[in-house]
């Protein structure tokens, strides 16, 4: 639960506003607000990676579906690790701390975010070279590697929508979401035109 400095929660604050014309309060108004935002950006989020895997699979063939595949997995799985491990913690922290508190605390999850980003992308770079020399997975190696090079642009994008979050700024998600959701969708589109 979120408090205040005088030990009153956010949720009493918004219930002691007048009611509203329409028989709701503020608080029922910022909850219907918020809803509609956090369910708006998770339908962004779902759409793009479907349209993504729908593009992905008409245009190539079933191997490229498969190697496509295979790394979506790859980046859900860091994506949630980086939510699980950082993310969370300081969605549930932040609240309760205030002034140079939180922005330690701040500062320490970046840091820990950024050092996350630089050791999975590390990783997929070693397990993209032990791919190609040790395994012969030519088809494979290359394209764990373009992830490990995009890895830390796609942790670093999850982290700030869950930063965005926890601040309780729900417009900034979405909107990061549809920028960033837009690009791979565009230049999905131009290369399957280019052919």
């Amino acid at each position: 639960m979120c408090f205040y400095d005088n030990g009153v929660t956010i949720r009493q604050q918004l219930d002691q506003f007048p009611e509203l014309p329409e028989g709701r309060t503020i608080s029922q108004k910022i909850r219907g607000r918020v809803l509609l935002l956090t369910l708006t950006d998770q339908s962004v989020v779902s759409m793009t990676n479907f349209l993504t895997g729908a593009i992905v699979g008409w245009s190539c063939s079933k191997d490229e579906l498969g190697l496509y595949s295979i790394c979506f997995l790859i980046k859900a799985f860091m994506a949630n690790g980086q939510a699980y491990l950082v993310s969370l913690q300081y969605t549930d922290y932040n609240p309760n701390l205030k002034g140079a508190d939180l922005d330690c605390y701040t500062t320490s999850v970046i840091c820990h975010q950024l050092c996350l980003s630089a050791v999975g992308s590390a990783i997929l770079f070693g397990s993209s070279w032990i791919l190609f020399r040790g395994f012969r997975l030519v088809r494979l190696a290359p394209v764990v590697e373009g992830l490990a090079a995009t890895t830390i642009f796609i942790l670093i994008k999850e982290f700030i929508r869950q930063l965005s979050f926890a601040w309780l700024r729900f417009q900034t998600a979405l909107a990061l979401n549809i920028a960033v959701g837009a690009l791979p969708i565009v230049r999905l589109l131009i290369l399957m035109k280019k052919g």
